[in-house]
């Protein structure tokens, strides 16, 4: 049994998760009130899983990622 990820809602699911430190810190320095900051990265979260087959994984993560979350 392999320990990679088999599509890519499992991809993105790890790599949402390894990298919520940095989505939080990002959205906490666009939006200093933690509470509704705690809420763009909810809904950054579920873009991004929503979004999880237009995720290149030969391109760095994080800035899409960043990029999705500015939006929310």
């Amino acid at each position: 049994m392999s320990a990679e990820p088999h599509n890519a809602e499992e991809q993105i699911v790890g790599l949402i998760a390894r990298h919520q430190p940095e989505i939080h810190r990002y959205v906490l320095s666009l939006l200093p009130d933690r509470m509704l900051a705690d809420d763009v990265v909810q809904e950054t979260n579920l873009v991004l899983w929503r979004k999880a087959a237009e995720y290149d994984p030969a391109q760095p993560f994080l800035p899409w990622a960043f990029t999705i979350a500015l939006y929310q």
